[in-house]
């Protein structure tokens, strides 16, 4: 019988394989912090300020569904979350052992959602692939019900700008740094009738308490392409040496959130 939660085709799967290197107190110490405002906080809120107990939610890109589970999954009639990561599935699966049959996980490429047409009356996108590229967002849409909403929070154009001053092009953002994310995204939720009710750019920091816990995060995350400790150290030790402050090494952090109703 195949493990399928035993698969490390994706990079999470291979940064889970990572993590299980480390000790619960190793990976504790390796948390990267905010110091002020968290975005994600902001967007949670919106997502409790829309939804009603009557939506059924896909949210696309769910992860190990912890979020889903606390912050939607009590709220909604149904809430189901798709991942391309069977190990992250397998993980989310675990959390919803014993919870009751409204809400359910389904592994599935963002591009081909195996749900009929309008059956969300609200879909969830945070920092996932929806709006990556043509494919993805028109899946999203067909799956979204007339009147339906979509809940997006995205990375910004401003986001770890202290990592594209040490790699330059490797980074992930470096094409975006003289653009304007909020004002192409809002752009785009329109351009595919979707009519835009919240727009919000939010810019906080975040402190790495060690070099270690910098370049744990560059392992485990999109962030440099190819990135390797070994043959990156040069351009780590940079962001070490010009971003640290007396609690560890602070980095800028960009998100927007976005909310928007379909017109169609």
């Amino acid at each position: 019988m195949t493990r399928w939660y035993d698969s490390t085709d994706h990079m999470e799967d291979r940064a889970a394989a990572l993590s299980r290197q480390y000790t619960t107190e190793e990976l504790r110490a390796l948390r990267a912090l905010r110091e002020d405002f968290d975005p994600e906080d902001r967007f949670t809120d919106l997502v409790r300020e829309y939804l009603s107990p009557d939506d059924v939610v896909v949210d696309i890109g769910t992860g190990t569904g912890e979020w889903l589970l606390a912050e939607v999954y009590p709220r909604v009639r149904m809430a189901l979350g798709l991942d391309y990561s069977a190990r992250r599935l397998w993980l989310a699966a675990q959390r919803k052992a014993g919870l009751s049959a409204n809400a359910e996980f389904l592994l599935a490429d963002a591009r081909h959602i195996p749900l009929r047409d309008n059956v969300a009356s609200a879909i969830i996108n945070r920092r996932g692939p929806w709006t990556e590229d043509e494919d993805f967002m028109r899946e999203g849409l067909r799956i979204l019900a007339p009147g339906g909403l979509a809940l997006e929070i995205t990375i910004g154009d401003q986001n770890a700008r202290e990592f594209d001053q040490a790699f330059g092009a490797r980074t992930q953002m470096h094409s975006w740094r003289t653009r304007d994310r909020l004002k192409e995204m809002t752009a785009l939720y329109e351009e595919h009738a979707l009519e835009v009710l919240v727009a919000e750019s939010h810019l906080s920091t975040e402190v790495f308490p060690s070099r270690d816990a910098l370049v744990y995060r560059l392992q485990t995350a999109p962030g440099v392409e190819a990135f390797d400790p070994q043959t990156d150290a040069s351009p780590i030790d940079r962001v070490v040496a010009d971003h640290s402050v007396a609690e560890g090494i602070r980095l800028t952090v960009h998100r927007i959130c976005l909310v928007a109703r379909i017109t169609r």
